[in-house]
């Protein structure tokens, strides 16, 4: 038997080529001299110029984005204006610094002595 020739189909390579114009900084400076002009009208216009596609679709993508752009970023909050210590907090504190004279008289070990010992007599007196 003989083989069956093979033929390939000849297809044509697309090149990329770097285009001269720049499609959506057309639309840009086209919507900033006819700003009353909506995207179909625009991509109309703009194709028959330049003798190229250019969908509304793409012409909405492209205003759509400069929107984006031209927004400001919201301001951060304000931060929260520090509110009155409480009862429980001036309490606490103050046996912070009841703490802090035991120790700077005592000593850091006897103090730490005083608290444990404190602690004892507290089960004790719990049981």
């Amino acid at each position: 038997m003989a083989k069956k020739a093979t033929t390939k189909k000849a297809t044509a390579k697309k090149t990329s080529t770097k285009r001269d114009i720049n499609k959506s900084q057309l639309i840009r400076d086209y919507k900033k001299a006819h700003p009353k002009k909506g995207p179909t009208e625009i991509g109309r216009e703009l194709s028959a110029q330049h003798n190229t596609n250019i969908p509304a679709s793409m012409v909405s993508n492209v205003l759509g984005k400069t929107k984006k752009a031209k927004k400001k970023a919201k301001p951060a909050a304000a931060a929260m204006k520090p509110s009155m210590p409480s009862d429980d907090l001036k309490a606490a504190s103050s046996h912070l610094l009841q703490a802090v004279e035991l120790v700077a008289s005592a000593g850091a070990k006897e103090a730490r002595m005083l608290v444990d010992m404190a602690e004892k007599v507290i089960a004790r007196v719990r049981k």
